[in-house]
Order: C-alpha cells, then sequence, then structure tokens
C-alpha cells in the first residue's frame, strides 16, 4: 500500500488542517546511543498536526530524494528548493563584521569540511573592513 501524503488535508484525529513537515532521525536497529554507526540511522520526514500533535505521515528521506531526482527528471521544471544565503542588503558595520569573523571562526573550529569557504568569507572581511574610512575604523 502506497501513501498518497498530497491527499491529506486534516488531521484525522481533531479535524486540523494546521500540518507542518519536520524531519527526525531513527535509529534502524538496538545498537546503544554512542556506538551507533551512519547505516543504524535513516533521516525520516513526518507530516504533524499543529493542532494535536498526531504524526499524520512519515516518508524516509530516500523517498523524498527519489521523488526530488524525478521533478528534476521530468519535463516540467524542478519545483523551486529554497536554499540559504548570507545576503547584504545593507553595507555590514566593523563590529557586525568582527562578530561575523569570530562567529566562522568558532565554526571553523568544529567543522574541518567548510573551512576553506568559512576562510575565504572571512578573508573579503577583513578586505572590507581594510577599504573602509580612516573614521570607521
Amino acid at each position: 500500500m502506497t501513501l498518497d501524503v498530497s491527499a491529506i488535508t486534516k488531521c484525522r484525529e481533531c479535524g486540523s488542517t494546521a500540518m507542518t513537515w519536520n524531519t527526525s532521525i531513527a535509529t534502524r536497529s538496538n545498537v546503544q546511543q554512542g556506538r551507533l554507526n551512519t547505516s543504524d540511522v535513516e533521516c525520516l520526514f513526518f507530516l504533524g498536526c499543529d493542532g494535536c500533535s498526531e504524526t499524520l505521515a512519515t516518508v524516509s528521506a530516500d523517498k523524498v530524494a527519489g521523488l526530488m531526482s524525478n521533478e528534476i527528471a521530468s519535463s516540467a521544471p524542478p519545483a523551486p528548493i529554497e536554499t540559504v544565503a548570507i545576503t547584504e542588503k545593507k553595507p555590514m558595520t566593523k563590529a557586525e563584521m568582527q562578530a561575523r569573523i569570530e562567529l566562522l571562526s568558532d565554526e571553523m573550529n568544529h567543522n574541518d569540511e567548510e573551512n576553506r569557504d568559512m576562510q575565504s568569507e572571512i578573508d573579503g572581511l577583513y578586505k572590507k573592513i581594510d577599504a573602509l574610512p580612516p573614521d570607521e575604523n
């Protein structure tokens, strides 16, 4: 039996139409916490009722990835996927740039894979600080 989550329009328990998709990590085995391998866990998407917290649907991340891949491969343009980007709407102040440098430096200590990207952003912020008029330094 397959579940068409697009057919879910209201909560079967309380009738609320307020629903939200969330994610969770679940273990696939009885291995105790701290001894888990990546093959012991999986990501699940679940549709929950905002009114009574009932779980209305659960979909594996593999299924979601497959649906997204099928969408991209179809002749219709893919559905937009929200991305998070840092955009500067107004020039950052020196204090904001220094705070961002501190945040990025802390993150770099915890996440080696992203170090080069963050170091590049830090270098760019230092260049902007150096280019500020003397009264703003």
